[in-house]
């Protein structure tokens, strides 16, 4: 940023991030990955669920815990990669709101996940 102030403005409104620049193209580049990671998501609540209970109860359920936890990391950071390269740090708002959903719906996922989908479309 010293050696090309001219370029500061434009670089410290990607680094914030925002919407304002944003069109129907960015929307269809997002389609595919949000459609696929929160398909993935929604069916994968069960083993949410079971992973709530503690490591040697999900074993005991029949759950690969690592397995899982490996798959469901990947599907979270898919999601999270994908809001981030469209609206910048701004994405990082919807960390926020799972954990508010959670105070309203409680901690199953079968309802968890889909309030929190619908609490970040409202911001």
């Amino acid at each position: 940023m010293i050696f090309y102030s001219d370029r500061v403005h434009s670089a410290l409104m990607w680094m914030v991030g925002g919407l304002s620049a944003r069109s129907w193209p960015h929307v269809t580049m997002l389609w595919p990955y949000t459609l696929v990671g929160g398909s993935l998501a929604l069916l994968s609540a069960r083993h949410l669920n079971i992973l709530q209970l503690g490591d040697e109860l999900a074993k005991g359920l029949g759950l690969r815990v690592e397995l899982t936890r490996l798959l469901l990391t990947a599907v979270a950071s898919l999601l999270a990669a994908s809001a981030v390269s469209v609206v910048g740090l701004l994405g990082f708002v919807g960390l926020i709101v799972p954990h508010a959903a959670r105070l309203m719906v409680g901690s199953d996922y079968r309802y968890l996940l889909p309030a929190s989908r619908c609490s970040v479309r409202r911001w």
